[in-house]
């Protein structure tokens, strides 16, 4: 059995995920709380940029970028190679998400739907999106990482090749543009609903092409033999 990513350390990571997503949601709900934010108050973005609150977001938005080497630096340390470094990642990052989302949910109600729009991230400009697009990304980022770590236990995981990186990023690149593409229209005082479903569509389609012919790719190798 491979010994770079075993049950325990599966389960590890999904703990990690699980508390880290609460503390996100937790600071969210003090910031809410700060701001005299609530329901769907966080249209028009400007009324929460002023004054005391501007220096309450540039905060923020450093605390993201902070969020993001935390998890860098534990997946770095949580593997030996890239693949799995990249996979833990991953599926650190996608329970994170996941996990915020539905403590939010249990102590505010909010979202409503999963057609809410939220500020997803504020790095390097604004993030906008219904939460149904990070749920999905997010479910795929815990899905597809977690068969092939299961699928790793008994084959070789190899880097990805460029046939797989190609449309990935393709797909990647899409996504993030669809979530800031409306930056200009939220920061000038704009409302939902405003956003490029046919790039996330096609950036989503494109991400889960690559990495399901990947999986399968994977699933095709023979067993590693041990002992």
């Amino acid at each position: 059995m491979n010994r770079e990513m075993g049950a325990g350390k599966y389960f590890a990571v999904l703990l990690f995920g699980i508390a880290f997503g609460f503390i996100e949601a937790a600071i969210v709900i003090y910031l809410r709380a700060v701001l005299n934010i609530g329901g769907e108050s966080l249209f028009p973005v400007p009324g929460t940029l002023n004054g005391r609150a501007a220096w309450y977001l540039t905060v923020e938005s450093q605390r993201e970028l902070a969020t993001l080497i935390l998890l860098i630096c534990f997946s770095l340390v949580a593997a030996r190679s890239m693949i799995y470094r990249l996979l833990i990642f991953l599926l650190a990052f996608a329970v994170w998400d996941l996990v915020y989302y539905l403590v939010l949910y249990l102590y505010l109600g909010w979202p409503q739907s999963l057609l809410t729009y939220d500020i997803l991230f504020l790095i390097p400009t604004i993030w906008i999106a219904p939460v149904l697009c990070p749920v999905l990304v997010s479910g795929g980022m815990v899905l597809f990482p977690s068969v092939l770590m299961y699928l790793g236990r008994r084959r070789s995981l190899s880097n990805i090749s460029v046939l797989h990186w190609m449309p990935l990023m393709a797909g990647m690149l899409l996504m993030l543009y669809s979530f800031m593409a409306e930056a200009e229209h939220y920061l000038a005082g704009g409302l939902p609903p405003r956003f490029p479903w046919w790039a996330f569509a096609l950036g989503y389609g494109l991400s889960v092409l690559s990495a399901a012919h990947y999986t399968y790719s994977i699933s095709r190798r023979n067993r590693l033999r041990y002992g």
